[in-house]
């Protein structure tokens, strides 16, 4: 663990991403994040959420993973996007897109035939 922070010249601390396999080690370079102080991340999250057009969390996440790091940055950034209140006015809840269900009453008798507005014929 002690090998995968690394504090450069000017006193900031980063954390080093290094590949596992030699093959993945070409295609992805070693990787290094910013560490963030706590009482940054919330400035840090609202700033690049604001900027981007009001990302979901998941994109917020992607953009900033890329460039810093706290132990419980996807949890937070889920947490700032569900309080924003622009993204609570103008984005589209697809949680509720199916319309209620109207029950129907059953026949009186065995084959009674009902009507559109269930009376008998």
């Amino acid at each position: 663990m002690a090998d995968r922070y690394v504090i450069n010249n000017d006193g900031l601390l980063y954390t080093v991403d290094l590949p596992q396999d030699k093959k993945l080690a070409k295609l992805k370079p070693v990787v290094r994040r910013l560490c963030v102080p706590r009482h940054f991340q919330h400035e840090i999250v609202k700033y690049v959420h604001e900027q981007n057009g009001h990302y979901a969390d998941q994109s917020l996440f992607h953009t900033l993973a890329t460039h810093v790091y706290w132990k419980s940055l996807f949890s937070d950034i889920t947490e700032f996007c569900k309080t924003c209140k622009v993204c609570q006015r103008t984005k589209v809840n697809f949680g509720h897109r199916y319309a209620p269900l109207n029950p129907v009453a059953p026949p009186d008798s065995v084959g009674a035939k009902f009507c559109m507005d269930h009376k008998k014929v």
